[in-house]
């Protein structure tokens, strides 16, 4: 088995005042529905912002079903934050933007809440998004990170994910 916390570590326990991104493309439009579902349903003290392209004002959403439309749609542009929960274990802090249908950005604080079994959480969570579209991909963002350590990210990723469970 993969020591993820070996292998990214450092990516995750960056100790200064950062906020850097992973990046998930190649969603369908059923794997973007179910994600957010997934994620109104277990996040811990969520939050949400949202708003259409045409205002920058929030725009107050009324239903979830409303929320996974407007998303799925390119309508809604914004946000989901909270801690997600995967098999009663929880990931820290996550912000999921959602800014054109199909890709969205994960923007995580690293630091000490991070731990090897919440990198695993995360990497569960990550095998479960695979589950809805075997197609995803989920990389570090080049804006954050070294081509190095991209490719590090990369390389767990794909071995991760190739393991049995």
């Amino acid at each position: 088995m993969i020591d993820l916390w070996q292998y990214l570590g450092p990516v995750f326990d960056i100790r200064e005042e950062v906020y850097p991104e992973m990046d998930v493309a190649n969603l369908s439009l059923l794997a973007t529905k179910r994600l957010v579902e997934y994620l109104l349903e277990n996040t811990r003290s969520i939050h949400t912002e949202f708003r259409t392209f045409m205002s920058e004002d929030p725009v107050l959403i009324q239903s979830p079903k409303r929320l996974i439309e407007g998303i799925i749609t390119g309508e809604l542009i914004g946000a989901i934050g909270g801690e997600v929960m995967i098999a009663h274990c929880t990931i820290p802090e996550l912000v999921f933007f959602f800014e054109e249908p199909g890709f969205i950005t994960i923007n995580y604080a690293p630091g000490i809440s991070w731990n090897p079994m919440r990198l695993i959480t995360l990497f569960e969570f990550f095998r479960m998004m695979r589950l809805l579209d075997p197609r995803i991909t989920v990389r570090l963002s080049p804006y954050f990170f070294p081509p190095n350590w991209i490719t590090r990210f990369d390389d767990a990723f794909k071995l991760y994910m190739t393991e049995r469970i």
